[in-house]
């Protein structure tokens, strides 16, 4: 398989879309707050001092709350996409494009949306702000987020092998439409490209077998070793491809700023009390 992209690829365009939430000028108060340094025992600490400045002030701890709201409500899709990006104990990469195509239209619809939720809404309203006035910088948000998606993922080299390996997932094949079994669209695929007598006769075969499981997960490595005699080549490329990892990169420092504001938070409260 010498014509796959080793590449962290996934996992670094959510880093790279949630470092526009971090670079989001409409945050800028609560990159601010969180750039003060670390607090000590000092109980003239001046960082402390500003610290609780900013906490009596109703306008910018209400704004601040409503961002880290948002922001820890919402930051659970990418966190959830790189978690799934990471897995190294499961064959996930014939599910990647559709991972790929939840995650754009999570992030185009919000980008016009007027709903954020009751939960934020009541955030919002305890801090005697107007919901509606938050809405346009929250999608805001959402837009600078997608126009990353935009610029890193449909024009990227690996776009097209992520949407031929659909073709090892075997709902996606027979559960779909007549035109997924057209095996020339999945040309991406090196050993598909120009495929022998043989092996367009044995795509025929798996293009016509019968699913017992059409509702829950199917193990994707269980199903390809298991039609090892039936269909050995196909087989082969399969086990191939659905394990194919490109050790997605940690997620470290995305909305790791959540963390340090609520550890800051805890420790004036601890202060106070």
């Amino acid at each position: 398989m010498s014509q796959l992209i080793y590449t962290s690829y996934c996992a670094h365009i959510l880093y790279l879309i949630g470092e526009t939430w971090q670079k989001f000028n409409p945050f800028a108060i609560l990159k601010e707050f969180l750039a003060k340094n670390e607090v000590t025992n000092d109980s003239t600490n001046e960082t402390l001092k500003n610290i609780l400045k900013t906490l009596s002030d109703p306008f910018k701890f209400g704004t601040i709350s409503v961002y880290i709201h948002f922001i820890s409500i919402y930051a659970r899709q990418f966190i959830q996409d790189t978690d799934f990006f990471q897995k190294q104990n499961k064959p996930i990469f014939p599910f990647v494009k559709e991972r790929l195509n939840h995650l754009s239209a999570f992030l185009e619809s919000n980008c016009n949306s007027q709903d954020f939720g009751p939960d934020l809404d009541t955030t919002i309203i305890s801090h005697y702000f107007n919901p509606p006035d938050f809405y346009p910088v929250f999608c805001l948000a959402f837009e600078a987020a997608f126009n990353k998606f935009n610029a890193h993922i449909p024009s990227h080299p690996t776009h097209s092998l992520f949407w031929a390996a659909q073709n090892f997932d075997p709902k996606y094949i027979l559960l779909g439409p007549l035109e997924r079994k057209n095996l020339h669209q999945y040309s991406a695929i090196r050993e598909l490209a120009n495929p022998s007598d043989e092996l367009l006769c044995k795509w025929s075969i798996y293009c016509g077998l019968q699913l017992e499981n059409s509702v829950g997960e199917i193990n994707l490595e269980e199903y390809w070793m298991n039609l090892g005699d039936k269909l050995p080549i196909l087989s082969k490329i399969a086990l191939d491809y659905i394990w194919y990892l490109y050790h997605a990169v940690v997620w470290k420092e995305v909305f790791q700023f959540i963390t340090i504001f609520w550890m800051k938070i805890d420790k004036i409260f601890q202060r106070i009390l």
